[in-house]
């Protein structure tokens, strides 16, 4: 049942215009949000990326920080909640990125992961409808910003590589 309205407030949450996205979030996170986001890298260099079910576009892997929550934790939580892997410790301190035009910013984990967590990834929640591993080159519908979550992360887009 729970699952059923999470479900359910996902879909009412993502058929928002973004600026009724904004004002929920406002509301009910009244200061800067932050959210945790990984890039997981496989050994030939793909990325993981996850649709989900209130947003168009591909993003990553993460979520909102908990309250009192250290964003290594948050990032390890929301993978695992996700795709039902763990990765273990971050491989470094993340990098900050602020969105424009909104009080949020997300703490950026690069991890490189090896093969059986590429192949042991999958949707794990309600909230993703899909993962993927991709190519820099050759990258889906991506969510906006996503180009400087990964630059933060030290990969860059080639230009014309997004779907």
């Amino acid at each position: 049942m729970r699952d059923r309205v999470h479900t359910l407030l996902l879909r009412i949450f993502g058929r928002l215009p973004d600026s009724g996205r904004a004002v929920v979030i406002q509301v009910l996170f009244p200061r800067f949000t932050a959210a945790a986001a990984v890039v997981l890298i496989a050994p030939d260099d793909r990325v993981l990326l996850v649709q989900q079910r209130y947003r168009d576009g591909w993003g990553l892997p993460g979520g909102f920080l908990h309250r009192s929550e250290e964003p290594a934790a948050a990032a390890r939580r929301e993978v695992r909640e996700e795709i039902g892997v763990d990765i273990g410790e971050p491989t470094g301190p993340p990098a900050a990125v602020r969105t424009p035009d909104r009080r949020h910013f997300s703490l950026v984990f690069r991890h490189e992961v090896d093969e059986p967590i590429v192949s042991g990834a999958r949707p794990a929640s309600v909230e993703i409808v899909e993962c993927g591993w991709f190519a820099l080159d050759a990258l889906p519908m991506l969510i906006d910003d996503l180009d400087q979550l990964l630059a933060a992360a030290g990969l860059e887009i080639p230009s014309g590589a997004v779907d």
